[in-house]
């Protein structure tokens, strides 16, 4: 798989999280905390943002061991085993949101 590949599964992987995650309940709980109040105004937003959110969270959460692990080798560029590191946190991030997709399936 080419690196555009594994960057492209890590973005479905982080959307699928955001969007059928347990978590988005506490998202929606503490929207008061990290919305702007300008954006809770329209109710919809909430449901958009959410989802939205909680996938850039895993991403960027995701991304940390991969970048450990480019720190500790030293390496110069992101390479495939950085891409499969990034994605295989992900995906052990999303494991909850699996569950609850197998479930509604």
């Amino acid at each position: 798989m080419t690196p555009r590949g594994l960057f492209a599964a890590l973005g479905l992987v982080c959307l699928l999280n955001g969007l059928f995650s347990p978590a988005v309940w506490l998202m929606w709980q503490t929207a008061p905390l990290w919305m702007p109040d300008f954006l809770l105004v329209v109710p919809g937003m909430l449901f958009f943002v959410s989802p939205l959110v909680l996938a850039l969270l895993t991403m960027l959460v995701s991304g940390v061991p991969a970048a450990l692990y480019e720190r500790a080798t030293g390496a110069a560029d992101t390479g495939m085993r950085s891409l499969s590191i990034w994605l295989g946190t992900a995906v052990l991030l999303s494991l909850p949101a699996a569950w609850t997709l197998a479930g509604i399936l």
